[in-house]
């Protein structure tokens, strides 16, 4: 199977999630993308068929994406739970850092006592945010220079325009602690 842009792939992903038949999801591909892709190739990212194409990041957008559109997010919130990722005083009063946890790639951002939790994948390219620079309230991805807001996770300046997840964080005593 030839290997799509991640771009394509997210909204190959959502577009399946959202039920749609994956012949129309290749004529939009087609269209919108400009990329010629087949209903099979389509087919390969259906994670109740062989799934093989999916990897953490697409499999958690699907299952997001289903519980937004479809209202499936009983299940969901039943198996998401916080998780302690970093302690307070290791962190420095603005800072960026990598976390993994449970599988997946977070971006933790100290600024001014606050903290905040973002994907750590960029939605234009795929490039990692925890590498990227800190300014202004926004993170920029090293890649294309794509910003996303730190606190809702939405696009803050081109060349991204779909947001990136954010993560409910809590402070318990001085453990930080992020929802997944």
């Amino acid at each position: 199977m030839k290997e799509l842009p991640f771009q394509i792939e997210r909204f190959l992903v959502k577009q399946l999630a959202c039920g749609r038949a994956p012949a129309a999801i290749a004529e939009d591909i087609q269209a919108q993308f400009l990329r010629p892709v087949d209903a099979d190739q389509v087919r390969a990212y259906d994670p109740d068929a062989d799934g093989s194409a999916l990897n953490s990041d697409l499999r958690e957008l699907y299952q997001r994406t289903r519980a937004d559109i479809l209202g499936e997010d009983e299940q969901e919130a039943e198996v998401r739970s916080f998780v302690a990722v970093a302690t307070t005083d290791a962190l420095a009063d603005t800072s960026v850092h990598c976390v993994e946890k449970k599988g997946t790639a977070i971006v933790l951002i100290a600024s001014g006592g606050e903290y905040t939790a973002l994907s750590n994948r960029c939605t234009h390219k795929g490039g990692p945010l925890c590498e990227g620079e800190l300014s202004d309230g926004s993170i920029e991805c090293p890649w294309h220079g794509a910003e996303f807001d730190v606190r809702t996770g939405e696009p803050a300046g081109p060349p991204a325009v779909e947001g990136v997840e954010t993560y409910e964080v809590r402070v318990e005593e001085e453990t930080i602690e992020v929802k997944l």
